[in-house]
């Protein structure tokens, strides 16, 4: 979504929270050269993936790489767009999921809690504090969590809060903007 609001021409920064594999910073970077990006992880296994999938397409100069909680020990107001993917399945639903996803994808990056909010909970705040005046925050959801996160955004005190639809047309992106002044 954020390659549909820029230009290949423009220079911005992106911080993806919860890199994992850094597909999300990495498919941006590489469609957008003169944009630079940060992607943090609390799994040191998924930040040594992501530099080195970063390295294979030549972007390590442009994507720097982070141990830490979300946005924890980031300066306020440091990017023009944050996105994530957080972990968004609620916890009992967990053992239910296809063995594909159940034995392939470590628990930390499915499980979203009792709600399925609990990463979101945390994030809104924490976005909406890392992004400059006018920033956008971008994050993928369950198909059944557009309204709760988008009123987590709005409480958080973002506007033009909507959701995108995915090609299934079911929600998958929540948009939201910090307020410019």
């Amino acid at each position: 979504m954020i390659l549909k609001t820029t230009q290949p021409s423009d220079a911005f920064t992106l911080a993806d929270l919860g890199v994992g594999s850094g597909a999300i910073l990495l498919s941006v970077l590489s469609e957008r050269p003169a944009a630079r990006g940060l992607g943090t992880d609390v799994s040191e296994e998924a930040l040594a993936v992501a530099r080195d999938n970063a390295a294979g397409l030549g972007l390590d100069g442009r994507a720097a790489f982070l141990r830490t909680s979300w946005g924890s020990g980031i300066a306020d107001s440091s990017f023009d767009y944050v996105a994530s993917n957080p972990p968004y399945i609620r916890s009992d639903v967990i053992p239910t999921l296809d063995p594909e996803v159940r034995h392939h994808d470590p628990i930390l990056a499915l499980d979203g809690g009792e709600n399925g909010l609990a990463a979101y909970e945390e994030l809104a705040p924490e976005i909406f504090r890392l992004l400059k005046p006018g920033g956008q925050a971008w994050l993928e959801i369950g198909f059944d969590q557009s309204e709760a996160v988008e009123n987590l955004m709005k409480n958080a005190g973002f506007d033009g809060v909507s959701t995108f639809l995915d090609l299934s047309n079911l929600p998958r992106i929540v948009v939201a903007r910090k307020p410019a002044a």
